[in-house]
């Protein structure tokens, strides 16, 4: 599968666009509300994937543990409960009460998976503390990740601002596509054995984060529609051009294809070189 870089695209890039989408998807469907049960979900979506993503790009491979770790089990497993969803929406109505405080039951299993993916971050950590003598480079790589997580606390942890209740696929879309920029870019840079672009990454993020402190101190200017939209259709602009540097340079300039679609002998040792060559002049 990884025999040549531009599959990278082709299979993790596209799991980051379905991880997103499917974490979308279990809060719309579960109406997990505008509070703590979306900020956890959301953060154990994207840092199961991120964190093997960053390990890659900093050790040189890539390990998913069996379970509430792999992207794998957790699509699966989201899409079972999806199922029983439609097929025994009661089920997802039985409420737990602790000390006066009503909540869905399955509220537990979120806040359970939260604590069940911790082992696997931990052990990506450890693996490249161990392995990499790019300490600083890598924990420098966390914080683009840490300011999504920052944007989603402040979205989720208070009270329900009214316009993330009214517009919340458009939140969701808004988090969604800067998260995959910059995981994108972090796929780009292993397969190209650069450095990750930080400052440009927290660039792209201003306008969301912008935004997200604006809903979590409720200054009227900047939690606005107009701020929500111009936010959302910045990451989507960078989104889209972040695709299209990696068709680029990675299947035209690196692979030395002649369209996106070509097809090539990734096996012989003739192409095998030539993506040696490219690789190497690429990175200087």
């Amino acid at each position: 599968m990884y025999s040549h870089p531009s599959t990278e695209l082709f299979d993790h890039g596209i799991d980051s666009l379905v991880i997103s989408f499917t974490a979308i998807s279990m809060v719309c469907a579960f109406q997990t509300g505008c509070g703590w049960a979306t900020m956890v979900l959301l953060s154990v979506f994207y840092s199961n994937f991120f964190f093997p993503s960053w390990q890659q790009k900093f050790t040189g491979s890539i390990h998913f543990a069996a379970g509430p770790n792999n992207p794998t089990e957790v699509q699966l497993f989201g899409m079972a409960l999806l199922l029983i969803k439609g097929f025994f929406p009661w089920l997802f109505e039985i409420t737990l009460s602790i000390r006066g405080v009503t909540f869905p039951v399955y509220f537990v299993g979120i806040f359970m998976g939260g604590i069940l993916s911790l082992p696997g971050i931990f052990g990506a950590i450890r693996e490249v503390l161990e392995k990499t003598k790019q300490k600083t480079e890598a924990f420098l790589a966390l914080t683009p990740h840490i300011s999504i997580l920052v944007s989603v606390y402040m979205l989720f942890s208070g009270a329900p601002h009214q316009l993330v209740v009214s517009q919340p696929r458009l939140v969701l879309i808004m988090v969604s596509t800067n998260w995959n920029v910059m995981v994108l870019h972090l796929i780009l840079c292993e397969m190209t054995k650069s450095d990750l672009p930080v400052p440009y990454l927290l660039l792209t993020q201003l306008p969301m984060i912008v935004f997200s402190y604006g809903i979590f101190s409720n200054t009227p200017v900047l939690n606005s529609y107009a701020f929500l939209l111009i936010a959302t259709c910045y990451g989507a602009f960078h989104l889209v051009t972040t695709i299209k540097r990696i068709c680029d340079e990675v299947c035209l300039k690196v692979c030395g294809m002649e369209n996106y679609f070509s097809i090539q002998d990734w096996e012989s040792k003739e192409t095998k070189k030539n993506l040696a060559q490219r690789l190497e002049k690429f990175g200087k």
